[in-house]
């Protein structure tokens, strides 16, 4: 190991205090480097290239990270690979990089070897790769340069300059892929590695509930997607509600709305009964009738039953039900005709409807 690979390294293991970086609540995080609680067990090719080390966070919380620093050699083409991402469903993948690269300017002796970049690369495929590094099969994202770089005399306070970039690929069509970093001669750590995907949340506008959708791939394209208006409401006739998905993840462009039903009023984003007569229900003209059959003991019950608001201005519902017994007897009483009544209940189940359990049938 070289001089200044030795001292590189050193800083690393002893002073990689970072800053924590939070997903945004639109990401779906398909790999996240820093939250690996093992080595990594990337492969790197050859053996004497890219070295997994580990460092600590801010909150001095273990981490794993990959440095290189052979700038003292020519013709560096030293390969590291990720382990197997799955897609998903995303299909603009984009690619954080938290990184610290040397200045060549403050290592001595190495004009004509050292460089201040490294390329990131990427192959698809259905399946793991395993240790195979197929080079030839991989395709250039971007070269990759630090804005800031850091030099012999941050080394010698024990400070280093963290830089982040994001680079993303479209298209996607195998079922994942791997990430490749090509080193050609710069002393660089690779301190994170964050692969992600953007989806608008479910959300909720106008009475109506959108569910996640994935952001589209190109950037100038918005999805379409209709909502789902609340319980006891509906769309407006021929103006459903729909918004529309942009590829950084945000929802725009609301169009239509649902409203609430009769006898339901709007408050904090959903539909609620009008305010009904509490204990005992206060219902008016509940009849009854029952039509006979040929045969005398099956005969069909007629109920309907008036419910009002407790200002009958307001509300008033009107619910003509039948009820079939057989078997039955003059004088005979009939238990459970609450059951009949169900239906009432289903449309009105914010209300406890009563229940009307016995009626005597006169013949």
């Amino acid at each position: 190991m070289t001089l200044a690979r030795l001292r590189f390294c050193r800083l690393v293991l002893l002073n990689f205090l970072l800053h924590s970086h939070r997903s945004a609540a639109n990401e779906v995080v398909l790999l996240d480097s820093k939250e690996s609680q093992a080595e990594l067990g990337w492969t790197a090719h050859p053996s004497d290239g890219w070295e997994e080390i580990s460092g600590v966070d801010e909150n001095y919380k273990p981490i794993r990270t990959y440095q290189v620093c052979n700038v003292m050699a020519p013709n560096q083409n030293n390969w590291l690979q990720t382990g197997w991402i799955t897609r998903q469903n995303g299909q603009r993948i984009f690619i954080e990089l938290k990184f610290t690269l040397r200045d060549c300017n403050s290592i001595p002796g190495v004009a004509g070897t050292c460089k201040e970049t490294f390329n990131l690369h990427y192959i698809e495929s259905d399946s793991d790769l395993g240790g195979n590094i197929e080079e030839n099969q991989y395709v250039k994202i971007d070269t990759i340069a630090a804005d800031e770089s850091f030099t012999q005399g941050d080394l010698g306070e024990r400070k280093m300059k963290l830089n982040t970039e994001v680079r993303e690929i479209e298209h996607l069509g195998r079922k994942g892929f791997h990430l490749g970093f090509q080193d050609v001669g710069a002393c660089v750590a690779l301190v994170s590695v964050r692969v992600y995907y953007k989806t608008c949340l479910s959300t909720m506008q106008s009475l109506a509930v959108f569910p996640d959708t994935v952001a589209e791939a190109a950037f100038s394209t918005l999805v379409e997607v209709r909502g789902s208006c609340v319980n006891d409401s509906e769309a407006e006739m021929g103006n459903p509600p729909r918004m529309h998905c942009s590829a950084e993840g945000d929802w725009l462009v609301p169009i239509g709305k649902c409203t609430c039903s009769a006898g339901y009023e709007e408050k904090d984003g959903r539909c609620e009964g009008k305010h009904f007569v509490t204990g005992p229900f206060f219902m008016a003209g509940v009849g009854f009738g029952f039509v006979k059959r040929n045969d005398t003991n099956d005969i069909h019950i007629i109920y309907s039953i008036e419910q009002y608001h407790f200002n009958s201005a307001f509300f008033k519902s009107r619910q003509n039900c039948t009820y079939r017994v057989s078997l039955l007897m003059a004088g005979e009483r009939i238990v459970g005709l609450h059951e009949a009544l169900l239906s009432l209940k289903r449309r009105f189940a914010h209300i406890a409807v009563c229940q009307i359990v016995s009626v005597t049938i006169i013949d």
